[in-house]
């Protein structure tokens, strides 16, 4: 963790060891745990706010909204990445999977859970472990970093912005879920590059230095030295080469409902999980109000 996180990191004895003794699996891996605290608080540009990690295995890494590659892209994600395409079609983004390194290695996109861990399919399950030292954390980068944006997204982030004091950089929409209506179209990532003040890459591109050495598949492009403090860039033209085809993976047909129902990432999505179980067990009919009502 980077040294500039120890005035309030030193605040706290965790216990993570004995957390992880739980007979229940418990996400992210344990080393992932605190792996946001890598970046420099004066580094952050951008802090997007999730509730609490993926609980499913093998989908949390330590960084909010994002699964490792290879991972099925989740709904939410899904939807973030249709609204950056919309958003911004001149720029000829592509997705190929759910993992957002880059934006958290490359462009200072502080990627934060309120809870840092999740016991095995029970989310919001470590909520209450954590608020407090997150909230702190919240509150720290707000007094050390007077530039960066909060980007908080569902109403369980948008209660965040009480205890944020820079209310002129705060950038508020609806949730990604597909549950939760008006995201895409939402124009949310333009109005994020606005208050910063800078253009933001949102590919997923991600050129190491190591990688530039003696690499015949690495150009150099011309970019704007105010954006990323550089004339040039590399850019790893092999990314464009095609690939072997790969046989599709079987995949069991879910209804649209199951599919949102699978990716709670607020309390509302929750509740809409709840009332569905509910219906199926009790044969009551799944009624649309119902459901506006569990978000609302």
């Amino acid at each position: 963790m980077d040294p500039s996180w120890k005035p309030i990191l030193d605040q706290y004895d965790f216990q993570i060891d004995r957390l992880y003794e739980s007979t229940i699996p418990i996400y992210p891996p344990k080393e992932q745990v605190f792996r946001v605290f890598e970046m420099p608080v004066q580094d952050i540009r951008i802090v997007l706010l999730g509730q609490d990690p993926y609980h499913g295995e093998g989908q949390a890494h330590g960084l909010s909204f994002s699964v490792p590659e290879g991972v099925a892209t989740p709904p939410s994600l899904q939807n973030i990445f249709k609204e950056l395409k919309r958003s911004f079609p001149e720029r000829n983004y592509t997705f190929p999977n759910g993992d957002l390194t880059a934006w958290f290695q490359r462009e200072k996109i502080f990627l934060f859970n309120a809870s840092l861990t999740v016991l095995q399919g029970a989310a919001g399950s470590h909520m209450n472990l954590w608020k407090e030292f997150t909230d702190d954390v919240i509150k720290y980068i707000d007094e050390q970093n007077p530039n960066c944006v909060f980007l908080l997204l569902g109403n369980f982030a948008k209660a965040k912005a009480q205890i944020i004091t820079k209310k002129d950089r705060i950038v508020t929409e609806v949730h990604p879920s597909p549950l939760a209506r008006g995201f895409v179209g939402s124009d949310v990532f333009k109005r994020v590059e606005q208050v910063l003040g800078q253009e933001v890459n949102w590919s997923q591109n991600t050129v190491t230095e190591a990688s530039i050495e003696n690499n015949t598949d690495i150009v150099y492009l011309p970019c704007d030295p105010n954006i990323l403090g550089k004339d040039k860039i590399a850019v790893n033209i092999a990314e464009d080469k095609p690939r072997p085809p790969q046989p599709p993976k079987p995949k069991k047909k879910l209804t649209r409902l199951e599919r949102m129902c699978q990716d709670p990432q607020n309390m509302g999505e929750v509740a809409v999980q709840a009332y569905v179980e509910y219906c199926k067990a009790y044969n009551k009919p799944i009624l649309v109000e119902e459901i506006n009502d569990c978000l609302s």
